[in-house]
């Protein structure tokens, strides 16, 4: 009977270490009573492994894994990758420890804290789920009716700019008016060509309302020199 080849050697070599390893991962989760489980940033990944090898001298087992959806900052609103981690460990004392590891490199931690049996965590997996949905169908539907309301405002816009205008025009004019407490009445003097008078009549006549009176009446003033001349076409050309 023929000796194995090198190349069968190594394979069962593989297989054996990879059932030592996960004999190894197995037997520290097991052995290690407590965990802490969130997320961080993936810059601090490597000073945050670091920082809790010092701070609990070796005696925790952290597990970590690469989130491949792409985060918002809520503050800032960029976008960051972040990291899941689980930290095994075994006391309060130690539990005490990593949580402010935790704290000091901003890391987001969710409570562990849940059902034990395999059938109720899947159960609470799945009422997350379905929550998640619901929250992403909501925010469907207010997208749509956010952008229904924009389209209606982008038609009506520039209607609305020229009412505006229009508004503001007119509030500016009536405050140059004076208050007139004893007739409450608005008193406004203006120089009016006499040639323009029916002009003015009219305007007044088109653009008032008909429970509102207005009287126009002709101040005597000395006579004076006025610089306004009547324009003419070639005055207007």
């Amino acid at each position: 009977m023929g000796s194995p080849c090198p190349t069968s050697l190594c394979l069962q070599g593989k297989k054996k270490a990879e059932n030592i390893k996960f004999t190894i991962t197995d037997l520290v989760i097991r052995l290690f009573s407590r965990f802490i489980a969130g997320t961080i940033q993936r810059e601090r990944m490597y000073a945050f492994e670091r920082m809790l090898w010092r701070v609990t001298l070796g005696n925790v087992f952290l597990r970590q894994s690469e989130l491949e959806e792409e985060l918002e900052d809520p503050v800032s609103g960029h976008p960051v990758f972040k990291r899941v981690f689980v930290a095994f460990f075994q006391g309060h004392h130690l539990m005490d420890r990593v949580l402010k590891v935790c704290t000091g490199f901003h890391a987001a931690i969710y409570s562990s804290s849940g059902p034990d049996p395999p059938a109720e965590r899947r159960a609470l997996a799945d009422s997350v789920n379905r929550g998640i949905a619901d929250i992403r169908l909501i925010l469907n539907q207010t997208q749509e009716v956010r952008n229904k309301i924009l389209v209606e405002v982008a038609t009506n816009l520039h209607t609305w700019g020229i009412m505006v205008r229009k508004m503001k025009a007119i509030y500016h004019t009536l405050n140059m008016f004076d208050m007139d407490t004893s007739h409450k009445c608005l008193i406004g003097e203006c120089w009016v060509p006499v040639d323009d008078l029916h002009l003015v009549r009219r305007a007044l006549v088109d653009g008032g309302v008909s429970r509102l009176k207005f009287a126009l009446r002709c101040i005597s003033m000395p006579p004076c020199r006025s610089n306004w001349k009547q324009s003419s076409r070639f005055l207007e050309s």
